[in-house]
Parts: structure tokens; sequence; C-alpha cells
């Protein structure tokens, strides 16, 4: 990808001092199109230093400085550092830079043991940060971005056919169909708000002791969308190399819509949403490493997605579909209360199925166990 910045350790220990008067130890931070270090002083301190891609617009930058302005009530964001000029923005050799306080925590990739408790914190942190974000809003993320979910149907079709015949492609295809099918017609009635569009398990940092959520970070790819698929794609990720993806996805689901409700509609979009965010991170990364073999980290995610979205593909939606109603606290037929309501009102009129009323007959228990 054009454009990715390129500096060294030294160049970035040289920046922290310039910029930020900061005498600092440099190491790099995985990124997909821009360049992230992390920063530490000799006391400890800890901050992270980003490098735009050169093709960032700075009215993209300011909108996510605004929203981290925003959600810094949330105790999860990280806080922006101003430079010796009070700018919240530098530049340097054709790169907007930045300085962040880096947050405690690890990756939740890098993570062993995700218990249930873990994944549902997951979801009521996202959905802390959705509920802050609704009134949150700025006309640089109302843009046509290719990792947006909303567009997942068209990313598919252009870039399936770089992705090698397979198992894969199978289960691309299998699940790009259903949601051309299923959920396209629904997109227009969804509710739409800025989202983070990316809590994959690089950016969901936690605590491995406690099995918290410690922070949310990289907003790059912030945009107006579908609110719900903001929980999809961290439902997607969780999912990822789980035993049990639909259970793990379940979690996230439940903790997500104790803090920001959704609507039955898109709760009944989400399976398809986040099989399709695997899709689309399929066909992208294909794309990307078409162009950047060399990048291991465009590739990070890929192993995973390939064991686990064939397994996705083959779950029946509608199962999957009553699993996770069920975790949102509704029953997991949508069709039951109704079903349920007839029968009460309709009870007097039926007859009984073996010529008796059960309800007032003696009944002679009978013992069918196997040593009876």
């Amino acid at each position: 990808m054009s454009g990715v910045p390129g500096i060294t350790t030294a160049d970035a220990t040289g920046l922290a001092s310039r910029l930020f008067g900061l005498d600092v130890s440099a190491c790099p931070l995985p990124s997909e199109r821009d360049q992230n270090l992390r920063l530490r002083t000799a006391d400890g301190a800890e901050f992270v230093l980003k490098l735009a891609n050169a093709s960032e617009q700075r009215a993209v930058l300011d909108a996510e400085n605004a929203a981290l302005h925003h959600l810094a009530s949330t105790g999860l964001v990280p806080r922006l550092v101003r430079t010796l000029t009070g700018d919240e923005i530098a530049h340097h050799d054709g790169h907007f830079v930045r300085l962040i306080t880096a947050l405690p925590g690890t990756a939740l990739g890098t993570t062993t043991y995700q218990s249930p408790e873990l994944r549902q914190d997951i979801g009521r942190a996202l959905g802390t940060v959705d509920q802050a974000l609704g009134s949150f809003d700025h006309v640089a993320f109302h843009r046509d971005f290719h990792w947006d979910l909303a567009h997942a149907g068209r990313v598919v079709r252009e870039h399936l056919p770089l992705l090698p015949a397979g198992p894969l492609r199978n289960a691309v295809v299998t699940v790009a169909t259903s949601y051309e099918t299923n959920i396209t017609p629904l997109l227009p009635s969804f509710r739409r708000s800025i989202i983070h569009s990316d809590a994959n398990d690089y950016n969901l940092l936690v605590d491995g002791r406690t099995q918290r959520v410690t922070g949310i970070v990289d907003f790059g790819d912030m945009v107006h969308s579908h609110t719900v698929n903001d929980v999809a794609i961290a439902m997607a990720y969780v999912a990822l190399g789980n035993d049990e993806p639909l259970a793990a996805a379940a979690d996230v689901l439940r903790g997500y819509h104790a803090v920001h409700p959704l609507t039955e509609p898109e709760i009944s979009a989400l399976w398809s949403l986040m099989c399709m965010r695997l899709g689309v991170s399929a066909c992208l990364a294909a794309k990307q490493q078409a162009t950047r073999p060399d990048d291991e980290y465009l590739g990070i995610s890929q192993g995973p997605i390939a064991a686990t979205l064939p397994l996705l593909a083959a779950i029946h939606p509608r199962f999957a579909h009553y699993t996770l109603r069920h975790a949102c606290g509704l029953s997991p037929v949508p069709q039951t209360p109704t079903v349920t309501q007839w029968i009460a009102a309709h009870a007097h009129g039926f007859a009984p199925l073996l010529g008796v009323d059960l309800a007032t007959a003696t009944v002679a228990p009978l013992d069918f166990s196997a040593g009876s």
C-alpha cells in the first residue's frame, strides 16, 4: 500500500524529543496502513506515536481526535498528548503525527484464556462506547470506506475472484449468498451512528488476570454506518479460533445488549453480518497481500478465518438466530409468544388426545427404564 510511513526507532525517539519533549525508547507496533510505535520513558510512562498514511486526510484525524475527547469519560480510550506548541496533530516528512497515552493490558489476540465473563465484558465495553457515540457526529466519518460493513456485499463481489478455490472461498460464497438474499433488504431500516468499526482481537486490550477489558484502541476505521455492525465485528473476531464460535459470539452480544439494546430486526441480521465481516476480511487480505506480500500483519487473522468461517457457514442460520435471541433475553424462537398465547386462548376447546382428561383421570405410572 502506498503512503505507508517508514521511520526508524531512532527517528521516533527524535520526534518524541523534538515535538513532545520526551526522552524515550521506541519499539514498533503492527498496523495495516499507518505506522505506530510504542514509546517508554525512563520512569515507565508509555505512549503510542502514530504516523498516518500519506493519503490520510486531516479532517479524518480531526474527527478521530474529537471522538477520543467525546469518549474520554468512558475510561476505555487513550488520551491525546499535545505537542510542546499545544497542537494535537504535528507533521513529519509528509505524514501527520499524533501521540496518545498507552493503555494497560494486552491484546485479546495474545490472551490464552478467554472466559465467558471476559467475552461478555467485551460486549459491555463496546456497548458503552457505542452508547456514548450515539450523541456524537462528525462529517468526516460520513465517508465511503472499504472496511465499512455496510458495503460488505459490494466488497465481496469485487474481490472474491482473488481468493483461491477451496473451503474458505466456498464458505465466503455461502455466507455472501445468504447475506444478499436475507439481509440486504433489511439494511435501510437499521439505525445508523458513528461506530468504532474495528473491534478486532488486536484492538481490544484486556487484563488476563481479572478477565476484564482495559481499553479499546485504533479508531482509524471509524465510520457512520449501521450501529449493529459494531457488535457484529467484535463477535466475529471473538469467534475466531474458538471451539464453540456461536457460544463465544453470544457471550459478546449478551454484554452488549445489556448496555446498548438492539432491535429484534438488528438481532436477526447479526449472524449474517458477523460472518460477512470475516468474508470481507478474507477478500481484502487477498487484495492487500497481492500488493504487499512481505507484510505479515496483513495476514495475521487469515489463518483463523480460514479455519473458522467454514465452521460458521455450516451452522444453520435459524439456529444461530435463536441462540443470539436467547443471549439477549428474548424467547429463542420469535413466534413462541404468539403460539403460546393462541394455545392459552383456545385450550378450552381442545379434545383429549387419549380419550380421557388427564387433568382429572387416575393415572397409573409405567416404568420404562432399562431394568423394568
